[in-house]
């Protein structure tokens, strides 16, 4: 059986199209099982993505590109990594292994059969992590004459795996501060290029998100590889600053699309004893250490005159504000992660042992699979039936009485602020809880409008930390409700600016809470009888 198909795409319809037609030139593709993962518009998205979103979806409809197409479409934007993580993990635990592309690769005819032949190959070769199909513009030793070769790091430009490999990852657990905090372990990590330590620390501070990076991780810590063809059977075309993580730089298409595979026949030989060959791995990491060498004439700057830096950023930083017109009217999702992310994520990872056996969610599991602690069963609410990944469809303000005393623990972020009636919401809320289960929520102080909200359901509310513990006592009950704020004049004024969390010089600026700004309010409330 041949493996399944994968392709994410975003809201880039002439990126989706070249790929859909590229893809469907393969001689495998009739033959193949192919699901396409239609990512949402941002939480504050604007027309412009909105439009880009349906053309998209209106392409990936325009005939069968593969055998079947399962096209899967979401209401929420997942962002790049959970919507990788979450739809390799759907898909590769009911076919056992699984190819996996990108809205931006222009895929040579013979990708499906390589990856599928190298899938078959090395199933039972367990140091063989994941396949690769690209291959980057560096020099091969004219003495090695095998059609693939192995490195420890991993590939996201067209690549395939199993499920063993792949579930053996725990992916919302990764061990950050054990791994960074280990130099020598960091050291021989960045054996593999020097952006390695680097990419994976920015993960961790949420300044980029990337499953990339903890794949990688993960075959190090596996002391695993990945195969790569010495000719390249995928083109990168992302290198327009359409792109999450490629920007056009420098011409560094150039460097990273590497020689392509142009025969009209088939010829890859497979070795079944495949060795690591230093030489080549030395060229490879090359190509990262040139690309590094300005960030790292930086960085070495930054260090040496951090101090300075931070001091003068705080005196100039309101200086990039403008006076009438904000820098985004859409939270700064347009310019990196918006700065109540970064205060919702904190509220739930220090509120995380609530998260277990039976939770309820709003709109989708994000949160649940990011935080929680032995759930058992993961339930999504929505309001209507848009929301295909709903498991329960229900009115807070207004619920069906089946779905009472049910869960452990109710996630509801960003909710209440867009009901008109909040206090009939906040008694479903209660409702819905067994006994001594945990309401986890949060809700917006000080904000710009939600535009996408407004116009869809209404954006009525702006709570203080006072009005959401006078309202949650009333209805669970003195003592059983605990506020948290988050915000500062520094982070409020980034916000209502639109500034996003990358443009603020250290997050710790952004975590010092002062209570006379408040931009988001926690709220854990314990259902007693």
């Amino acid at each position: 059986m041949l493996a399944p198909v994968v392709l994410f795409v975003y809201n880039r319809p002439w990126h989706t199209e070249q790929t859909l037609l590229a893809l469907e030139k393969n001689e495998l593709a009739k033959e193949s099982v192919l699901y396409i993962y239609s990512d949402g518009p941002k939480t504050y998205a604007d027309e412009e993505e909105f439009t880009k979103i349906q053309e998209v979806r209106r392409i990936i409809k325009l005939k069968k590109w593969c055998k079947e197409v399962i096209i899967v479409e979401s209401d929420v934007n997942k962002g790049l990594a959970r919507s990788v993580i979450s739809g390799v993990s759907e898909v590769i635990n009911i076919y056992g292994k699984i190819i996996v592309m990108e809205d931006d690769l222009i895929v040579n005819h013979f990708f499906l059969k390589f990856m599928n032949h190298s899938l078959e190959t090395y199933i039972n070769n367990h140091k063989i992590f994941s396949i690769g199909a690209t291959t980057y513009n560096f020099k091969i030793p004219k003495s090695y004459k095998d059609d693939i070769y192995i490195l420890r790091r991993s590939e996201s430009w067209g690549w395939a795996t199993w499920d063993d490999r792949w579930n053996s990852c725990d992916w919302f657990n990764f061990p950050y501060n054990d791994f960074l905090s280990d130099k020598t372990n960091t050291q021989k990590f960045n054996r593999l290029g020097k952006d390695l330590t680097p990419m994976l620390q920015a993960n961790y501070d949420g300044k980029i998100d990337s499953w990339a990076i903890l794949w990688d991780a993960f075959h190090f810590i596996n002391n695993a590889y990945c195969i790569r063809p010495i000719k390249s059977l995928v083109t990168n075309i992302g290198f327009d600053n359409s792109g999450t993580h490629c920007q056009s730089v420098n011409s560094i298409d150039n460097v990273y699309n590497g020689v392509m595979y142009e025969k009209n026949e088939y010829e890859f030989i497979l070795p079944v004893n495949l060795k690591h060959n230093k030489k080549i791995e030395r060229n490879f990491v090359s190509i990262f250490q040139k690309n590094n060498n300005l960030n790292e004439h930086l960085y070495f700057l930054y260090e040496k005159f951090k101090k300075h830096i931070i001091k003068l950023r705080k005196k100039i930083v309101f200086g990039t504000l403008s006076l009438y017109q904000p820098h985004s009217n859409v939270f700064g999702l347009n310019r990196g992660k918006s700065i109540d992310r970064l205060y919702i994520e904190n509220f739930l990872e220090n509120n995380s042992r609530f998260i277990r056996n039976r939770v309820l969610e709003i709109s989708e599991d994000t949160y649940t699979k990011m935080f929680g602690k032995d759930v058992f069963k993961s339930d999504i609410l929505h309001v209507n039936n848009s929301n295909p990944h709903a498991t329960i469809v229900g009115d807070l303000t207004n619920l069906d009485l089946s779905f009472e005393n049910q869960f452990d623990c109710f996630i509801c972020t960003q909710t209440l602020n867009f009901i008109y009636d909040f206090r009939s919401a906040v008694i479903g809320c209660h409702k819905l809880l067994s006994e001594n289960g945990t309401f986890l929520g949060t809700v917006s102080g000080i904000s710009q409008i939600s535009r996408y909200d407004m116009d869809k359901w209404g954006d009525y509310w702006r709570f203080t930390d006072l009005s959401v513990l006078k309202l949650f006592e009333e209805v669970f009950g003195v003592g059983n409700v605990k506020i948290n704020i988050y915000g500062n004049a520094l982070a409020a004024t980034a916000f209502i600016q639109g500034m996003a969390q990358e443009e603020i010089l250290y997050n710790d600026l952004l975590m010092k809470s002062d209570p006379n700004y408040q931009i988001i309010i926690g709220i854990r409330a314990v259902k007693k009888s």
